[in-house]
């Protein structure tokens, strides 16, 4: 079973990654991340930081402004990322 956390849970991507989750038995969103606190089908916290679980992987579709502490969470907990989110700086993209 591989675990995600899904960065942008209530958004329109990340409705349908939690849409087509539900159809799989191989994967499972364990946490979600959004910035307004609302809530889904899985807990939900409004920074990756909040969430105490294991993931085996982060799928981000939220916004450019949350890199730097999306990136930070990745780095200190050894957990890879995809990065889906569009609109980042040239300096972010180097950070990436």
């Amino acid at each position: 079973m591989l675990n995600i956390m899904l960065s942008g849970c209530c958004g329109s991507m990340g409705r349908a990654v939690t849409a087509f989750a539900g159809n799989r038995d191989d994967i499972k969103i364990t946490a979600g991340i959004d910035r307004e606190g609302r809530e889904c089908k899985f807990p939900t916290f409004v920074s990756p930081f909040s969430f105490n679980g294991k993931v085996d992987v982060i799928i981000d579709f939220s916004h450019p402004s949350l890199l730097d502490e999306l990136l930070d969470y990745c780095k200190i907990n050894n957990v890879p990322v995809v990065i889906a989110t569009t609109g980042y700086t040239d300096e972010q993209i180097k950070q990436i």
